[in-house]
Parts: structure tokens; sequence; C-alpha cells
């Protein structure tokens, strides 16, 4: 006779963002104290690791484990980038039809692929190492390369299309982040916010000047942080990503409080409540939430530290800002209205 099979209890993952007091948080508490631990094993992950119903937990024989910043704000910052549609705008026979477009299906695909390889990821690992040990290691500043270790693991000969997957991924974000960013850097320079030989063009009408300095501050903040490093590119992105991304995300809850100002002031009979007063105000709860994720100074070294940065960069800013505007207070006006196509025109312009 086959001896009866023994069958281990389940693992059940349970995803907080902290434990403060509250009704949810006292659910689970009890939901805890209940489960059958023969057939259930349960596991906590917590964004942060505090609050009033922590202990509890704990005397339950839980120890939360902690991911530090919540992937929630890691999330609203991955969708920076809605503002590359200026640069759209200026070679689209009808911007105001096809750029909503644009946008709004990229964000559909984004938010499918990003759920898909999230899903991917995570059930790999955890299939792979276990459901917390695994969650935790594709997490941790050791794994710089998840997709590609998955498939060593599962499928060795499908390494070389994930490792192509990979180079081109970080090239094509190069150049989408050079055409976006290059335009930045001219449009400033063209409106007087920087110095004139910033908008050079070559005989083509690239803008040689501002490749030249997006490139350069490529090598500064990602090449030589890499060797200063030992090679922990993971930890670099980590960091620069951190205090480099809420200054955007700033920038974006700005342009979500001005929209209903400026529809008032420039064209009061195209203003609709919901679309210009309801929608931004969602959009901004949720960048507030997501600075305010960012910013936290009980997180984690050196994360503890992302205030500093980011006030520094914002203080620069308003004061780079202010001074531009004392000296010459019509560039902000003139600022992103003209891209490299037109420099042709305008020094011809400027030559009559």
């Amino acid at each position: 006779m086959r001896a009866p099979a023994v069958r281990l209890p389940r693992t059940v993952v349970h995803v907080v963002t902290s434990f403060g007091v509250g009704g949810t948080e006292r659910q689970l508490v009890e939901l805890l104290r209940g489960l059958d631990r023969s057939r259930w094993r349960p596991r906590m992950i917590c964004f942060r690791k505090t609050g009033g119903f922590l202990a509890d937990v704990q005397r339950l024989g839980i120890d939360p484990t902690e991911l530090g910043q919540a992937p929630f704000a890691l999330a609203v910052s991955g969708f920076i980038g809605w503002e590359n549609s200026g640069a759209l705008a200026e070679e689209s026979k009808d911007p105001k039809r096809y750029i909503p477009i644009t946008v709004f299906s990229s964000i559909a695909i984004i938010t499918g692929l990003y759920v898909l390889s999230s899903w991917a990821a995570v059930a790999g690992f955890a299939d792979w190492k276990g459901p917390v040990t695994g969650v935790n290691f594709l997490g941790s500043f050791a794994e710089a390369t998840p997709f590609l270790d998955l498939s060593r693991h599962f499928s060795h000969w499908f390494d070389w299309f994930i490792a192509l997957v990979g180079f081109t991924s970080s090239f094509g974000c190069f150049i989408a982040a050079a055409n976006s960013q290059t335009r930045i850097t001219f449009n400033g320079a063209r409106a007087g916010l920087l110095p004139p030989p910033v908008a050079a063009v070559s005989r083509t009408k690239v803008p040689w000047a501002s490749v030249f300095i997006y490139t350069g501050l490529l090598v500064i903040l990602v090449v030589v942080p890499y060797f200063a490093l030992h090679g922990n590119a993971v930890a670099i992105f980590s960091d620069e990503a951190g205090f480099g991304t809420v200054p955007i995300l700033i920038v974006y809850l700005l342009a979500n409080i001005s929209l209903p100002l400026y529809v008032l002031a420039t064209n009061r009979a195209a203003f609709r409540p919901v679309k210009h007063v309801l929608i931004p105000l969602i959009g901004s709860a949720v960048l507030v939430y997501g600075v305010y994720e960012f910013v936290q100074p009980s997180q984690p070294p050196p994360a503890n530290w992302y205030w500093a940065w980011i006030l520094a960069i914002v203080l620069i800013a308003v004061i780079a800002t202010a001074g531009v505007y004392l000296r010459k207070p019509e560039a902000l006006e003139r600022a992103g209205t003209v891209g490299p196509e037109f420099v042709q025109e305008d020094l011809q312009g400027s030559r009559q």
C-alpha cells in the first residue's frame, strides 16, 4: 500500500502599505489570527514596516518583509514622458487629433506591458526561489538582469533573444530621451533661457550642441558613477531615478494645477469641469502621493536623503528661473515655441 500523501501548507502572501491603525489593518490581523496553519503558511510584504498593528502581526510569528519605496510611486514615475508629445506636435499635420490618440493608446499599451512583465518576473522568481525569497531577490540590488536570469534558469535557448531585447530597449530609450531632451535644451537657448551657443545647429539642421550636452551629462551621471561604485548599475539607477524623478513629477503637478487656470484665461468657452478640473485633480492627487513616497526621510539609506537632493535641485531651478525672469522676462514666454525644424526659416527672417 502507498503511504498517504502529506499535504504541505500552501503559502499565501499578503501585501500592505503599512500597519497603521485602521479597519483594513485590523481585519488583516484577525484574518492572520484565524488562519489554519496546517493548511496555510502566511507571509507578509509591506512598503513601510511601521504602524500600530506591526507588533500584533509579529506576535503571530510573522516578520513582514519591507520593500522600501512604494511600487505605486515607482509606477507613477514610470509614465514620465508624456511631454515628449510636444515634439511630435511640431511634426503632425493635425496635432489636436492625433497627439491625444497617440498619448492614450501608448498609455494603454505600456500599462499592458507593465502588468505582463511584472507578473512574469514575480511569478518566475517565486517559482524559482520561493514566494518570499524570490520577490526579495527580485527587488534587491543583487539582481540587475531579472529577465535574462529567468531565461538562463528556465530556457537557455532563449537567452540570445532576451539579451537582444535588453540592448534594443536601452538603445531605443536613449534615442527617445535624446530626441525630447535635446529639444528642451535647444528651445531654451533659442528662447534666451540658456546661452545662444547651445542652440548651434549643423547644415542639416541637427542641434549638435544640444546633443553633445545631453550625451556629456549622460556620461557624467551614468558612466562615471558606474565605475565609482564598482559597477553597481542597479544602485546607480535606483538612486538617480529616486531623487531625479521627483522634480519632474513636481512639474507635472504644476501643469495639472495650471491647466484650468490657463483654459479660463485663454478660452473660457472651451472650459469643461470634468476635463479641466476633475481629471487634473485626480492626477494631482496621484502625483502628490508619488512625491510623498519618494521624499520620506524614514526610508532605508540612501533613500532617506533623497529629500535633500530633491530640495537642492528644486532650489537651483527656482533661482535660475528667477534670474532669467528678472533679466529677460520675454524669454519665459518664448520657451518651447520654436524647434530645429524652423531654424532655417528663422535665419532667413533675421537676415532680411
